[in-house]
């Protein structure tokens, strides 16, 4: 049985300079919108078809901006498939009303990126607003969702982790994932700008393994992190599950490798047998260098 992380939108709301994704923030037309609807389901029907999932987690772009969301937790839900559905969501457009209704579809779960706790710093780099961000995490949590935190360290955030992880933890978020900068999409045109140093790193990575051995708070590590850090041992950080049963798809069909170096590995709309796609994208993974290192 296979994790999927689904693509159903490359459109978002935030503009983040730091994005791993070259899209994103770009205008598209009603007629676009439309068209990325139609691929998306159609997609999913194949997958639903064809592939064992255990489990499907909504990515984007900005998954709550496309009304592909809804139909397509419809869709699983009308499949009548045990298949646990969350999403990774920034949250800003995450209303007590959607939230609701995501669950009452089947999505009870949500990773939101939470980076620092100042809303100046959170303006400057997202053009949104941080109290969006709060307000929709606490509708996230009022409907029955389980949240967790994506933190990204950034050069001009990585000091105010200490801040950020005690803030989560006293929120109640079941999980939070570190995650190292990497130059990659809108980011790879800011070079280092944003890119903490090593010894940044080593001493955010160092301050999380101490609070998870103090406070019993679940902190994932993420390979493009620990690729930055080689040799260094932080025992009370859990290793991201990157590759093994996990795959990802984006709203043409694209079975790629990685969300990150995203290699088209072949596209589900075309094979003929999705489950064989699916076994060979084992082979593409190379997990041992992720591309964050």
């Amino acid at each position: 049985m296979y994790d999927l992380l689904f693509e159903i939108t490359k459109r978002c709301n935030l503009a983040c300079p730091f994005c791993y994704l070259a899209h994103g923030c770009e205008a598209q037309g009603e007629a676009g919108r439309g068209d990325e609807q139609e691929s998306v389901l159609r997609v999913l029907e194949r997958l639903l078809s064809q592939v064992e999932l255990r489990s499907i987690v909504f990515i984007g772009g900005e998954p709550t901006v496309s009304p592909a969301l809804i139909q397509a937790a419809e869709m699983v839900q009308r499949s009548g498939k045990r298949i646990a559905m969350g999403m990774a969501s920034n949250a800003v457009a995450l209303t007590p009303q959607l939230a609701h209704r995501l669950v009452q579809l089947g999505i009870r779960s949500v990773e939101v990126p939470w980076f620092t706790l100042d809303a100046g710093v959170y303006r400057d780099l997202t053009g949104s607003d941080l109290a969006l961000l709060r307000s929709g995490v606490a509708a996230a949590m009022q409907a029955g969702m389980a949240v967790s935190a994506g933190v990204t360290l950034l050069k001009q955030t990585v000091g105010e982790l200490n801040g950020v992880l005690e803030h989560l933890f006293l929120l109640g978020v079941g999980c939070i994932s570190l995650f190292a900068y990497v130059n990659l999409g809108r980011a790879a045109a800011r070079g280092t700008l944003f890119g903490p140093e090593k010894w940044q790193l080593l001493e955010a990575l160092a301050l999380a393994d101490n609070f998870a051995a103090t406070t019993g708070q679940l902190v994932v590590v993420g390979n493009e992190a620990l690729a930055a850090v080689k040799g260094s041992s932080f025992p009370n950080l859990r290793r991201a599950t990157c590759g093994a049963s996990r795959r990802v798809v984006d709203s043409r069909g694209n079975l790629l490798n990685c969300e990150l170096s995203r290699v088209v590995v072949g596209n589900v709309l075309e094979e003929t047998r999705v489950g064989e796609l699916f076994e060979r994208a084992e082979g593409f993974f190379g997990c041992g260098e992720c591309v964050g290192g």
